[in-house]
């Protein structure tokens, strides 16, 4: 079976009332491209057949649109993980068989009569970017300093669009951390700061910045 067009599509043979069956087996093929591209096939098992009800007799075809790039990304993971797994450095016929079960599975689970393609990851645009040389942790700075998101990045739940709240620079950041108390109250990762505590408990220092436990530090952002 061949067509110029340029997606795949999943054949269903049902039944009666279509309710889920057997697997069976099936290949067909369809070649896509557009003018000037080279042109490539591709086949992939296809045919699931679905018991009849009592006293219905007939069958239809449901075809279901299915995204060629996002199967090819789900098959490839797949595979990886088999011949991982396996130790293997290419995959075996029973790796085929595994790779195409598994993605069977994948795509009954996700689709339905009323949603009929398998989406894709979500396509995330990057707003907050930092340069290649910048380390930056998120779980140092909310997990253990218990930052509040909105702290660097505003009020994200109030944003019909996200947008850069901070301009994330070097001096902002610096600033930052000559300026922001050290959370060390009821906060186990700073126990090992005995003296920080001990001055506090005298009432010798007041807070602790995070300059004062070396986040001026180079290393801490650029190592």
């Amino acid at each position: 079976m061949r067509s110029g067009l340029a997606c795949s599509a999943l054949i269903k043979i049902a039944v009666g009332d279509g309710r889920p069956g057997i697997l069976i087996g099936g290949r067909f093929g369809f070649q896509r491209g557009n003018p000037g591209s080279r042109r490539h096939e591709v086949r992939f098992d296809a045919a699931i057949f679905t018991r009849a009800t009592a006293g219905k007799i007939g069958h239809r075809l449901l075809t279901f649109g299915i995204n060629e790039e996002i199967k090819a990304i789900y098959t490839q993971w797949i595979k990886t993980n088999y011949e991982k797994d396996n130790s293997l450095t290419s995959i075996d016929r029973k790796g085929e068989r595994t790779v195409e079960e598994q993605w069977n599975n994948i795509e009954a689970s996700l689709t339905n009569d009323l949603k009929d393609k398998v989406s894709g990851p979500i396509e995330w645009t990057r707003i907050h970017m930092l340069p290649d040389h910048v380390y930056f942790n998120h779980s140092q700075h909310v997990t253990v300093g218990k930052i509040a998101c909105q702290q660097c990045h505003g009020k994200v739940e109030q944003m019909p669009d996200m947008y850069q709240y901070s301009p994330l620079s070097m001096g902002w950041c610096v600033n930052c951390h000559r300026e922001t108390e050290v959370q060390f109250t009821g906060n186990d990762y700073y126990n090992t700061y005995k003296q920080y505590h001990d001055a506090i408990s005298k009432g010798e220092r007041s807070k602790v910045t995070v300059e004062d436990i070396g986040g001026l530090e180079c290393q801490k952002c650029h190592y």
